[in-house]
């Protein structure tokens, strides 16, 4: 049985690590008090736990992992008291052709992170079909753990749900989130990679979603907030953080969104924040991008500033609040984008909008690995669900990239451009669909967007 604490890196950032020591003794008690006699205990390594069951058939050693999961769900600590703990688990037996030690450790391992992607605190036994369904092929173990750790996948439809939700307690802010991920994605351009920039896309766009957890007095007011509405709007950082973290296993946006209030000099800052080039660059374009809008951006007691008077503004923080450099980035990028117009269009339903926008990661991740194969499978699929709708823009674009990335000769040149082309296409299509605050909002009948044409 392999065991891991879930969302264990937020209780050492939140609470403090002697918080997070005292949690994984708790732990381990619990997992001893289980497993006596012949049971073999082992912490296997920052806080995952291992359990050898010699004897035991697979359904009784899931049984055990229940009761695990139950028992360190029990656990409360006297401070903090609210802290609430769950563990992910993942059980395996030899029957299933382990050929050493390791191997068997590998098929739970992978079993566990099948559960943490499923939602964690759960139990999850091997077999062939959760192997196919999770991809926990043993033999690619290694690529399992980098989807648990920072390059974690980051599910479009769950993204899509918590914006669709912002939007049902205030659309303005969902309208100014969805602003604020395009900055992002402008900005970085050419600075990150396609899948760095696909993370920072969806940190815009979740970045205020603890506001979710303020009050609908504070949260709609019409007008400026008391200095104690302030300090109650401002937990909704927290809040934010702790949804992230259980909504997704993705270290690299989690820690974008802990960090994105960070000022570049240290001064003002939260405990525990970094300063600098600490600070990581997601959430230093994330902040720049976040105050621009804010600052252009009306509001009932004041009208938004101009772009100059915003760029201006940004400047005279550049050092303190701002990475100088980045805020220069960000003046720039202004006059190098290219706006995909979408105003002539047709309807289509909202599952082939998610269909869509799931493919955005996917081909990030594919250009990135210099993967032909994966490039040319996934136009090949996009052109299809684009042109059962009659989408032409993104069809054409897909059968391009399908045909190109099928030469022998590949020409990573064009491939690149038709590829970012057609990413500009999939997130013009995810604009309109987090744009449509109707349909998102009515809950009635099956919501359309509207999409290039």
């Amino acid at each position: 049985i392999m065991v891991d604490n879930d969302h264990f890196k937020s209780v050492n950032d939140t609470y403090g690590h002697h918080i997070g020591d005292e949690v994984l003794r708790q732990v381990a008690r619990v997992l001893h008090a289980l497993h006596r006699e012949a049971q073999v205990v082992c912490r296997y390594g920052g806080e995952e736990f291992c359990i050898m069951l010699p004897g035991l058939r697979l359904e009784e050693a899931a049984e055990a992992g229940e009761r695990i999961r139950q028992a360190i769900e029990a656990i409360r600590l006297d401070e903090p008291r609210e802290l609430r703990l769950s563990v992910s688990v993942g059980v395996s037996e030899l029957c299933f052709g382990a050929g050493d030690p390791q191997e068997l450790i590998n098929q739970a391992d992978a079993c566990l992170y099948v559960a943490k992607r499923n939602g964690r605190n759960q139990v999850v036994p091997y077999s062939e079909a959760v192997a196919i369904a999770g991809h926990c092929d043993t033999r690619s173990i290694g690529s399992i753990g980098e989807v648990a750790g920072d390059q974690a996948t980051v599910p479009f439809p769950a993204v899509t749900a918590l914006v669709s939700a912002l939007n049902y307690r205030d659309a303005s802010t969902a309208e100014h989130s969805r602003r604020v991920a395009d900055h992002c994605v402008r900005m970085a351009s050419g600075l990150l990679d396609q899948k760095q920039i696909f993370v920072l896309e969806i940190a815009g766009l979740l970045h205020d979603i603890g506001k979710i957890g303020v009050p609908d007095q504070i949260l709609l007011k019409a007008g400026p907030l008391t200095d104690e509405e302030w300090k109650q709007m401002g937990r909704h950082a927290r809040i934010g953080v702790e949804i992230i973290a259980s909504a997704f296993h993705c270290d690299e946006l989690s820690e974008i969104i802990r960090t994105h209030h960070a000022f570049y000099s240290g001064r003002g800052r939260r405990s525990g924040l970094p300063k600098g080039a600490d600070i990581p660059i997601g959430a230093r374009i994330l902040t720049i991008a976040d105050s621009y809008d804010a600052m252009v951006s009306d509001r009932v007691y004041r009208k938004g500033c101009s772009h100059d008077e915003a760029i201006s503004e940004l400047r005279r923080c550049a050092g303190t609040q701002f990475d100088p450099e980045l805020v220069e980035r960000f003046a720039a990028s202004f006059s190098t984008c290219r706006k995909l117009v979408i105003s002539s269009g047709m309807f289509v339903q909202k599952q082939t909008a998610i269909a869509i926008g799931q493919q955005i990661e996917r081909l990030a991740a594919a250009i990135d690995n210099q993967d032909t194969d994966s490039l040319q499978a996934l136009a090949s699929r996009l052109g299809a669900v684009a042109r059962s709708h009659d989408v032409q823009a993104i069809a054409e674009v897909a059968e391009r990239l399908e045909f190109k990335a099928a030469a022998e000769d590949v020409c990573w040149i064009e491939l690149l451009r038709d590829t970012h082309e057609l990413m500009e296409l999939c997130r013009a299509t995810q604009n309109s669909f987090l744009n449509n605050n109707s349909a998102a909002c009515l809950g009635t009948g099956d919501p359309f967007v509207l999409v290039p044409k």
